[in-house]
């Protein structure tokens, strides 16, 4: 299996083969910034697996939501970028119950 590294070289290899302009800083481990009609925005992502990332039988839904908020913006702060909204993924083994 590939590592993270590599996995991340990979995919940037296939868009550097396509440059734009408006990415200001590229594909990476953090995240990306991308220049817009009014200003710049950066797009960072990172998933969250039960299990693996978080267990649900040790944290709250608070606790792993806020742990996820914590990895995605660690990333856009690691690029010296400010957030004023935040996408998160996760992916658990069953359903998730509506309410913490």
């Amino acid at each position: 299996m590939a590592s993270e590294s590599e996995l991340i070289a990979a995919v940037k290899a296939i868009f550097e083969s396509a440059p734009d302009d408006r990415v200001l800083i590229g594909i990476g481990d953090d995240g990306a910034v991308i220049a817009q009609d009014k200003g710049k925005v950066v797009l960072a992502t990172d998933i969250a697996i039960e299990g693996t990332h978080f267990h649900r039988d040790w944290s709250s839904l608070f606790e792993i939501g806020a742990k996820i908020t914590a990895a995605n913006l660690a990333d856009i702060y690691a690029i010296d970028r400010k957030s004023t909204r935040l996408n998160s993924s996760h992916i658990t083994r069953s359903r998730m119950p509506s309410s913490a």
